[in-house]
């Protein structure tokens, strides 16, 4: 290979290391550096050298190790230097790529380009057919389509292994009768010759993405950025006449912060509109005012008006919007087919399917896999268990159960269900609402009477290589937080995450409990000086009182303890009953 110099690369990102954790590494001497500074680059440079010693002649590994005594200025000049033929060697293998590519046609020629400057490092080459000699890799994958680029006529060198999917430093070379591509794969140079490539593009139905584990609005969020993002790269001419309407959407920003992190106030006003006039065909006029106030905010304020839209949107008047939206969404995404994604066999799919059909018919659920749903009534005053903590309910309210199952491939050979699950409680005028609700409806709260969450279960993967995956267990445990009944040490630990628990409130009923003793304490001395400096002039001046009297009766005669006492409670207890309102929020 012409460009692969093992122990440049090396050097180059020794360079990168220095130049992002030792401040001015290119124009500060070693010794302007404290002395706690200096001993944190030569720690670098140890694990640095022991990690790539095989890389690295004895010349190198002398300038880099520190001991016996570290050249600074030698060090950095070397690095500098190969830093520079790092990169040189990179733009001429990126210029060879690109000339590679624009022997074919424009879609093909902007799918080489991506896979060599976004995805090389990343993705791998891989054989699907030894005896027919299919050859792949992909230039791009997102939900809503995915570019396979075939090798034609591939044939590969005695030492590549199909089976190692990790491929780095590859390099194109134009021959004769076709070309040849150069790559490393587990420390060893392997080649491909092949005769031609083939650019294959599919349309997918990202709709049907079975990890999605959030509210509607995750998933509206998940699929208006695939819409959106099969526009940038493919082009508008692969979008249907339906999704040409939405993908509009993915600029609209607050709905891509109502689950996450993401608190951007940029935006587009054709996405505002395209919100405000989805709001309005489904009869949420409230929500339609936001949008237009959030799109006609001056950008300083826009973040107060994004949460303010936001807020409004997880109330459950914006469930109906919010699967408006999401059914438009999937009409659309219904023209492509569905990917398989479960590599598994149709009897392990078979009988995990009964699995969880079973357990929760055990445990009284109605309706069929992979949705489940139950109602229970809650006469007089019930104990349960909410995020852990306990909480009575009473007043004869009906609990709703909801229970959506979303499947994934573990190891290719078992079956990985996660769960959203939905606890909605119902008052009497409230139950025609039943039949409508199911796995998301908790993702609409209103006053701690709607909770909903996701559970998935830790993977154990052995010493021998296999993985405890405990089906039935997480089964169990969905329907026990459905009905908000105690989880087991176990379920709480591998599980579901929840609070303390009762231990938890008990700790911090004895912690506040330690504090309002501390404020007893601190409050009877201050009582006492706030009475002896009002009380002092009376007993002065009065012909009844004397001082010494006024100071005894501050001492003995006022109910110390009573004030203490109530000092202590008075702090103590609302802060304990605080804390557990807000330990039983789900």
């Amino acid at each position: 290979m012409r460009y692969y110099d093992p122990e440049i690369k090396a050097l180059s990102s020794l360079y990168d290391l220095l130049f992002s954790v030792a401040d001015g590494f290119l124009d500060k001497d070693f010794e302007a550096y404290s002395k706690k500074q200096r001993q944190y680059i030569i720690n670098n440079l140890i694990t640095f050298s022991d990690e790539n010693i095989s890389l690295l002649s004895d010349e190198i590994n002398e300038i880099i190790y520190p001991y016996p005594e570290l050249s600074f200025d030698r060090l950095r000049e070397t690095l500098k230097s190969a830093n520079k033929k790092h990169i040189e060697s990179m733009t001429a293998r990126y210029d060879e790529w690109r000339t590679f590519a624009k022997r074919f046609d424009k879609l093909t020629e902007k799918a080489l380009t991506r896979f060599i400057d976004d995805r090389l490092i990343y993705d791998s080459i891989i054989t699907t057919d030894e005896k027919t000699g299919i050859t792949y890799f992909y230039p791009d994958r997102t939900n809503s389509y995915r570019q396979t680029i075939h090798l034609l006529n591939p044939v590969f060198s005695d030492n590549f292994n199909p089976y190692i999917y990790e491929n780095t430093d590859a390099e194109i070379d134009m021959l004769d009768n076709g070309y040849r591509l150069s790559f490393v794969q587990a420390n060893e140079i392997i080649t491909v010759d092949f005769s031609d490539v083939c650019l294959e593009t599919q349309l997918l139905n990202y709709s049907t993405v079975t990890m999605w584990d959030g509210s509607p609005w995750r998933q509206i969020s998940d699929s208006v950025t695939a819409i959106g993002y099969k526009k940038d790269i493919l082009g508008m001419e692969f979008l249907n006449k339906k999704e040409k309407a939405l993908w509009q959407m993915s600029e609209f920003s607050p709905i891509h912060s109502i689950d996450s992190g993401y608190h951007s106030v940029s935006g587009d006003k054709k996405a505002d509109e395209l919100f405000c006039d989805f709001a309005e065909r489904n009869g949420n006029s409230h929500v339609a005012a936001l949008t237009r106030q959030y799109s006609d905010t001056h950008l300083k304020e826009k973040g107060k008006a994004r949460k303010t839209l936001i807020k409004e949107l997880k109330k459950p008047e914006s469930e109906g919007l919010a699967r408006m939206i999401l059914a438009e969404i999937k009409d659309a995404a219904a023209e492509y087919p569905t990917e398989v994604e479960l590599d598994i066999a149709p009897e392990v799919l078979d009988e995990s399917r009964k699995t969880v059909t079973d357990i929760m018919k055990q445990k009284g659920y109605g309706g069929e896999y992979p949705r489940f749903k139950k109602i229970s009534s809650l006469k007089g005053i019930r104990l349960l268990e909410i995020q852990g903590q306990p909480a009575f309910v009473c007043n004869e309210k009906h609990m709703a159960c909801m229970i959506d199952c979303c499947e994934n491939s573990i190891n290719f050979n078992t079956l990985g269900i996660n769960y959203t699950v939905s606890t909605v409680f119902l008052k009497k005028d409230e139950l025609h609402m039943y039949d409508s609700l199911d796995g998301y409806s908790g993702f609409f709260p209103y006053k701690h009477r709607r909770r909903a969450r996701s559970l998935s279960a830790n993977l154990d993967f052995r010493d021998d290589g296999k993985l405890t995956y405990d089906l039935e267990g997480l089964a169990i445990a969905a329907a026990k937080t459905a009905e908000c009944e105690k989880l087991t040490k176990y379920e709480r630990k591998n599980i579901a995450s929840v609070g303390p628990g009762l231990y938890g409130c008990l700790f911090y009923g004895g912690l506040f409990l330690f504090m309002g003793l501390l404020f007893g304490l601190l409050m009877c001395p201050g009582i006492f000086l706030v009475c002896f400096v009002i009380g002092t002039p009376f007993a002065v001046f009065s012909s009844e009182v004397t001082f010494v009297e006024f100071v005894r009766f501050l001492i003995f005669d006022l109910p110390w303890l009573p004030m203490f006492l109530f000092c202590v409670v008075g702090f103590g207890l609302p802060m304990t009953i605080f804390t557990a309102f807000a330990k039983k929020r789900g």
